[in-house]
């Protein structure tokens, strides 16, 4: 589950970061965020706003799988089991 949610909210913020990295490489190119997406919709239609997707996609499923699936694995071979008195 956390994979997945890792993997949509960057996938809703692809065009967002294609603006910035566009930006950095290219400074000046856009007046404004809206300005760089309206310009990267006009050359490429809506499939240009999410170039790159597919490796954000499989990096964040990966890193929030292995994030949340660790943590609860940590925290419960990291917690005293019910009852134990260890520690008085």
């Amino acid at each position: 589950a956390g994979g997945l949610c890792a993997t949509l909210t960057h996938g809703v913020t692809t065009p967002i970061d294609l603006v910035k990295t566009s930006e950095q490489v290219h400074p000046g190119r856009y007046a404004d965020l809206f300005d760089g997406l309206s310009q990267i919709y006009a050359a490429s239609g809506p499939s240009g706003l999410f170039l790159g997707i597919g490796p954000t996609a499989v990096g964040f499923l990966l890193q929030g799988s292995l994030k949340y699936g660790l943590y609860e694995l940590i925290k419960d071979l990291s917690t005293p089991p019910e009852g134990d008195s260890a520690g008085g």
